[in-house]
């Protein structure tokens, strides 16, 4: 684990782009603890894009006060969390790696590129 985040009314966290911790490093993955909140998208844009795609984590279900989501993405995009309304959003961060040596994924994207073993 990472990172322990708690964001209160008014949080929110400006489109930014991961540090790679490792070179073994390919994922970020955030876990949305329950909590009762409103706002705080996750948004997530494609490499080297406009495009995003919108992780409400459980808000259009009216379910996150009551159980966990989660949502990952490549480390090399960026990423934003849109501002909390109301309540407290409460999320724990993962850094997602492979081990030389041992079983590792290898992931290929639209565009060709292709994380390393």
């Amino acid at each position: 684990m990472e990172q322990v985040l708690v964001y209160q009314s008014g949080g929110h966290f400006v489109r930014n782009r991961c540090k790679r911790a490792s070179p073994n490093v390919f994922a970020r993955m955030v876990i949305q603890l329950p909590s009762i909140h409103t706002g705080g998208e996750l948004v997530v844009y494609e490499m080297n894009s406009k495009a995003n795609k919108v992780a409400n984590l459980g808000q259009s279900a009216r379910e996150q006060a009551y159980s966990m989501y989660f949502a990952a993405h490549c480390i090399d995009s960026q990423f934003e969390l849109r501002e909390v309304v109301t309540g407290y959003r409460v999320e724990l961060v993962y850094s997602l790696s492979c081990v030389r040596g041992r079983f590792c994924l290898s992931l290929t994207w639209e565009k060709g590129r292709k994380i390393q073993k």
